[in-house]
């Protein structure tokens, strides 16, 4: 019984090391490691002079608004190629890997995911 219970969390840990090192690797060299996450859900509005962005997600039985601060070095994308922040427009569902700086989060990317031609019932 233990040895099929070590064999089973085996992969486990080996996939969570794997992803840290990953994580790790990322920094450039001479560069901290910054611990990144991921937040997806609907673009709300995009603050171009202020350089950020409200994004809606869900959040257990709620909805939850978070502003996401842009910077020089955000990359943006679309459909694999690279937009300005001008281009985003409330609506689009985006995919944003950012980092924190105090109660701030700080965009590294964002990407627009692409919309789905069907929906809900359409099948």
């Amino acid at each position: 019984m233990h040895g099929a219970r070590r064999r089973c969390l085996a992969p486990a840990l080996v996939a969570l090391l794997i992803s840290f090192g990953c994580a790790a690797a990322s920094a450039g060299p001479g560069e901290p490691t910054v611990a990144q996450e991921t937040l997806t859900g609907t673009l709300r509005s995009v603050d171009v002079p202020g350089g950020g962005c409200e994004v809606i997600t869900g959040y257990h039985m709620a909805l939850k608004l978070y502003y996401v601060h842009m910077g020089e070095g955000t990359r943006i994308s679309m459909r694999g190629e690279s937009v300005a922040m001008a281009d985003l427009k409330p609506g689009q569902v985006v995919r944003i890997r950012y980092r924190t700086s105090g109660d701030r989060m700080i965009a590294v990317s964002l990407e627009v995911l692409p919309t789905q031609a069907k929906g809900g019932g359409d099948e």
